[in-house]
């Protein structure tokens, strides 16, 4: 209880989060009394201290029942003693129940209010139910009903669908036999109706009723924890104390009440006298049918030790039949908590209320509002502060307060419990003040520290000071060795196998020796407690093994440091997604398109320098020319794996401009060029250059755009459509990648064409050129290398794109190497799918882009006249691209669920192939027909932009995917290397083996795509077939690690 730092080393820490009663409040007198009474006398010293019958001291039963029934008088009738089993408190009274009655393979879910009593949910874990708890909300009535009868609904049916699926029982009990009961629950509700920890509300009659049918109608055992129902009073200060409205009934007595409960019942109450005698009393009770409580009574720990807390149960026994317990909780702790009450109460409507905080215990007419008690205040900041685990952090740090908050009420291994507390409305602004542990001198002051915090933060905001940050959420992990076992991701692991757990990343980690040298070490994030399983196994490398060192990497995504953003600040809304959006496209999208217009421009120069007298000049006449067009692409080849080395390792933006500058200087230099050899190596070098531009611009369209659609909700939650294709990034693929190098060098080139003396191709090079100079200039200072960097976007604004990609589970940008990501890629079918797609497809880009021009000249065209007849090829390659990705965009947002990219493929494809059919079939003389058939031929290109986009939309991991993108450019170069060399010289002009060519390359494209379709599809049932088994609907979690989609089963694929 000392200081705590600067700024409050003059004040004694306030403790409003502990929720125990302060120790003058202790009910010693009375224990004291009930212990010499039972330790004095023979007879009872020989019934105190022997084990004690199972269920508990008999006499101590039936005075818990008389208790019981003189306050609550149940309109069932009396609570009987069978009814009762005693217990060593309300925590291990739970744990004894889920030994008892529950199963870990049977019992498919636990649920839990939300906020919950968090320390219980260890307790379900230890009992084999990690992962399996899930948050059911509240509401202002109680317990969520509809909510919890949805998600038992779902539940059911996806176990049922399971067990079919793998031929299995829909009930795999894992106990059996005759030490266990006839009755095993298939649900689990964990709640505290009256008075709740944290919330403070008391579950309204119609609510309660609604729960017990509920449970009924589904197998559910509902555990209601009922500690605080014996402390309560009027909420009006100036009421009498006798006049408290009574309570509604608890659940278990309106099981009893109720007709059609079955011998077992579907309620428990839990009840404990920590709160009202003292905490370290350790005696409950638990209250059921008394089929129920016999059966508990034969949990292992009762039937081997006999009665919980047996001697301790013979004081309090006492202390019920002498009434002393009843009336110290009449004259003392009544009064007592509720003047602390009125204090509290009080303190916050002058000092909170004001500064905007709302009180949020019930607000239902139907919850008993006249009625206050138990030990929580639940409190609302406004929407201007951050939420209240920043706000708590700070006035812990800065007044000495401690408080407890919102976040520290989800529901463990619920992977959405936190973006519901997050969401607009959700309980990440609450916070819960307890008045039974200070003085109501102290419970004033506290509140003073609270306002006071309040008015610094929203003053240190003001004047953009920095204000006391929640702490950092540690991540865990395990690392494990083992000589002579094989790592894999899927491998079992003994606890005798563990070197070291580490709490990482630490702020300046030190290297870990390990001293064997075989040993290895795998990294994950949770291990099942009773398989030793992992539960989300991760290669991501953020320890690495160096020469026998542990070491520490840098973060894994750019990411991660804006994951938290929205935690400690206001929901973003539609607008502004909608408004950021607009900004990125005036921004990137015309930076990104240009670079592919211009690495067009230069790739087809020689088509156009064919026009004007290259080949002459060069000695590139005959079948050089088509190597010409191919050396292009050896060079393009050569450099896919390096480039994508590159693109991982260095600013993306950078890289571009200096290979643009560059290229510029080749372009100029192919000017004075006047030999086959030179012509080759300056057409090796310009592939080399361009190997990583569109790749990175793919890259830089992940970094801002999402491949899903995310809906923002009037209230502020994200709603993201499953399974809906990559609609950003499908519409600006189609912007950033067109044919529009056409309208640029159709023009220039008929320009040049025009100038006298000859050698005009020489001009047209050094044109292009100049423009490729002055262009990396303006992409070194406009195009940012990545979100962090990005001077024209705010913080706020970047951290808005981090949390729209997070749905796409597939990061932002990575730095580090990962080798396991490599050979993934190339072990993954949709990569050699995809590789030779790009094979087929691209045939007639590599024909048609180098000899397109000749053959419109074939048909009795002159130079400058074929180039310009080259436009409308230019005109359809694009329009395809802007109706193919169009198509998609348009489709996913008017049909969400459709999965439609594979079919707009294939339609495109049939288009280009019915063009091609004419081309082959045609003869020279139809001269309109061989040209609009020409023209056609290239509406591959949208087909073909929507593949690449369709690609990287479905892989996740930076180095997988910049590895499965060389791969697909080494299928792209593969393909423009062949293409060319079915262009004979001696077959000009209509060149029927290059026409031949480009229809078969469609027909296998189109087979190869389907197949790739199919394969996602599959594997997305798959994926669901798991998610539905575990339960699992978001996945906050695994959002930025860098995760593969191979790795990551809660990744989708689109198709």
């Amino acid at each position: 209880m000392g200081s705590l730092g600067n700024a409050n080393a003059s004040k004694e820490l306030i403790n409003l989060q502990l929720g125990w009663p302060s120790p003058r409040l202790f009910a010693a007198a009375g224990l004291l009394a009930g212990a010499q009474e039972v330790l004095t006398s023979e007879a009872e010293v020989a019934k105190a201290l022997v084990y004690g019958p199972h269920l508990g001291h008999p006499p101590f039963r039936q005075s818990v029942a008389e208790w019981l029934t003189s306050m609550y008088n149940p309109s069932a009738g009396g609570v009987t003693s069978d009814r009762i089993a005693i217990s060593n408190g309300a925590s291990a009274n739970l744990s004894n129940v889920l030994a008892r009655f529950t199963d870990a393979g049977y019992t498919r879910r636990i649920f839990m209010v939300e906020p919950t009593y968090f320390l219980a949910c260890p307790i379900f874990e230890d009992n084999g139910f990690h992962g399996k708890m899930r948050g059911v909300p509240e509401n202002c009535e109680g317990i969520d009903v509809e909510y919890l009868r949805q998600e038992l609904e779902k539940a059911e049916a996806s176990a049922v669908q399971q067990a079919k699926a793998e031929g299995l029982p829909d009930e795999p009990r894992m106990k059996t036999g005759a030490n266990y009961p006839n009755k095993i629950y298939k649900y689990v509700v964990y709640c505290t109706p009256t008075f709740a920890n944290p919330s403070g509300k008391t579950y309204s009659l119609e609510n309660r009723r609604a729960l017990v049918k509920l449970a009924r109608e589904h197998d559910v055992l509902v555990i209601s924890d009922d500690v605080y129902d014996f402390l309560s009073w009027p909420a009006d200060q100036n009421a009498a104390t006798e006049v408290v409205a009574p309570l509604p009934p608890r659940l278990v007595d309106l099981d009893r009440e109720l007709e059609g409960g079955s011998k077992w019942g579907n309620t428990l109450s839990n009840g404990s006298f920590s709160k009202i005698i003292g905490p370290g009393i350790r005696v409950g009770w638990a209250e059921s049918t008394a089929a129920f409580i016999k059966e508990l009574g034969e949990v292992g720990s009762s039937s081997s030790g006999g009665a919980p807390s047996h001697l301790a149960s013979t004081f309090v026994d006492k202390m019920l039949r002498s009434h002393h317990l009843q009336e110290y909780i009449t004259d003392t702790l009544i009064p007592t908590y509720r003047s602390r009450y009125y204090t509290l109460i009080s303190s916050i409507e002058s000092r909170l209320v004001p500064l905007g905080v709302t009180i949020e215990n019930n607000k239902s007419s139907h919850s008993t509002p006249t009625t206050a008690g138990g030990y929580f205040l639940y409190v609302r900041l406004p929407s201007d502060l951050p939420v209240a685990k920043t706000v708590a952090a700070f006035a812990f740090k800065e007044y000495a307060l401690r408080v407890a908050f919102g976040h520290m009420f989800v529901v463990a291994g619920d992977e959405g419990s936190i973006p519901r507390a997050e969401a607009h409305g959700g309980y990440a602004r609450c916070l819960r003040l307890c008045w039974a542990w200070n003085e109501d001198k102290a419970i004033k002051e506290g509140v003073e520290r609270l306002a006071d915090a309040i008015v610094d933060i929203r003053r240190r905001t003001k004047a953009g000071e920095p204000i006391a940050p929640h702490p950092q959420r540690s991540r865990t992990f395990f690392v494990f060795y083992d000589p002579e076992y094989p790592i894999s991701n899927n491998c079992f692991l003994s606890p005798s196998r563990v070197l070291h757990l580490s709490l990482f990343p630490p702020p300046k980690s030190q290297p870990r020796s390990i001293t064997r040298k075989k040993d290895f070490v795998v990294i994950m994030d949770r291990v099942e407690s009773s398989t030793n399983k992992p539960m989300e196994t991760t290669t991501a490398v953020d320890i690495e093994n160096k020469n026998g060192v542990l070491q520490p990497t840098r973060q894994d995504d750019v990411a991660a440091a804006y994951t938290n953003y929205f935690s400690e600040n206001e929901p973003y809304t539609q607008k502004e997604a909608r408004s950021l959006r607009w900004k990125l496209d005036r921004r990137l999208i015309p930076l990104l398109c240009f670079n592919i217009v211009l690495g067009a421009m230069d790739k087809v120069s020689t088509s156009t320098g064919a026009l004007f007298g290259m080949r002459e000049d060069t000695n590139s006449e005959g079948d050089r020319y088509s190597w010409l067009g191919s050396a292009f692409y050896f060079g393009y080849l050569v450099w896919c794996f390096p480039a994508a080395s590159l693109l991982q390792k260095l600013p993306i933006a950078k890289l571009m401009c200096g290979i643009i500058f560059l290229w510029g200087i080749i372009l100029i230099s192919t000017a004075y060029t006047r030999t086959f050899p030179a012509m080759i190596a300056l057409r090796v070098l310009l592939g080399i250059l361009e190997a990583p531009i569109i790749p990175g611009g793919y890259l830089m369209l992940t970094m801002w755009y999402t491949r899903q659609y995310v809906q923002i909700q009037p209230d502020g939650t994200k709603e993201k459509v499953a399974n809906v294709m990559d609609s950003e990034q499908s519409l600006r693929s189609g912007l950033m990648y067109t044919n529009l190098s056409t309208f640029f060098t159709a023009p220039i080139g008929y320009g040049v064409g025009a100038i006298a003396g000859g050698h005009q191709w020489k001009w047209f090079f050094i044109t292009i050129g100049s423009i490729s100079l002055v262009w990396s200039v303006i992409i070194g200072l406009f195009l940012p290398d990545n979100l962090i960097r990005a001077k024209f976007v705010t913080e706020r604004e970047k951290a808005i794109t981090v949390e729209r990609l997070r749905a796409d589970q597939t990061g932002i940008e990575n730095k580090t190497f990962k080798k396991e990501q490599v050979w993934e890629a190339l072990r993954d079918p949709k990569t050699w799918l995809m590789f030779f797609f790009n094979v087929f497809v691209s045939i007639p880009n590599g024909g048609l882009t180098n000899f397109q021009a000749l053959v419109i000249k074939g048909l009795g065209y002159d130079s400058r006249t074929a180039l310009l007849l080259t436009m409308p090829e230019a005109a359809v390659a694009t329009v395809s691209s802007w109706l193919c990705n169009g198509g998609v965009w348009y489709l996913t947002r008017r049909w969400p669920k459709l999965q439609c990219r594979v079919g707009i493929i294939i339609g495109g494809e049939i288009i280009g192939m019915i063009a091609s059919v004419f081309l082959y079939t045609l003869p020279l003389n139809a001269i309109h027909g061989r040209l609009a058939a020409l023209w056609m031929a290239k509406f591959f290109l949208g087909p073909y932009i929507v593949s690449l986009a369709l690609n990287v939309a479905n892989i996740a991991g930076h180095t997988k995917k910049v590895t499965v993108q060389a791969v697909i450019f080494i299928a792209y170069c593969i393909s423009n290397i062949i293409a060319p060399q079915f262009f004979k010289a001696n077959q000009a002009p209509l060149y029927p083996l290059g026409m031949g060519a480009i229809l078969g390359a469609y027909v296998l494209a189109i087979i190869t795509i389907a197949l790739y379709g199919l394969y996602c599809y599959w594997e997305n049932c798959r994926r669901d077939r798991v998610d539905s088994t575990r339960g699992e609907r978001v996945h906050v979690d695994t959002d930025f690690k860098d995760l593969t989609d191979k790795q990551n089963v809660h990744f989708r694929y689109v198709w």
